[in-house]
């Protein structure tokens, strides 16, 4: 999935730049597995909204920051990740919401 959605204007962004991109890259090369992409891999959810983009959270206009990393074994018993959107939708909360994952072990 797109870890941020437009990725054409954020290129530049810290968050975003390349050589964050290539971090990451080199991080999963370790042997970890972001058990959200095993399991959805065409899911376009994120984990951030711009409080600047007051619609950013209703349009699905975010940035997915955050990620649940396991090794190949373990992410085998990965049984579901889910991005919990409720808490962000409060009043005065955080830009950020929670992320977590289900495993069998």
């Amino acid at each position: 999935p797109m870890d941020v959605h437009s990725p054409e204007k954020h290129l530049k962004h810290v968050c975003y730049h390349e050589e964050v991109r290539r971090a990451y890259e080199y991080t999963l090369a370790w042997g970890f597995q972001d058990v959200f992409v095993k399991l959805y891999p065409h899911r376009q959810q994120y984990t951030f909204w711009d409080y600047r983009a007051p619609s950013s959270l209703e349009a699905n206009k975010g940035w997915r920051i955050d990620h649940i990393l396991a090794t190949a074994s373990l992410a085998e018993h990965c049984l579901r990740v889910e991005v919990d959107v409720e808490p962000r939708r409060a009043k005065d909360s955080s830009d950020h919401t929670f992320l977590w994952a289900e495993f069998s072990v």
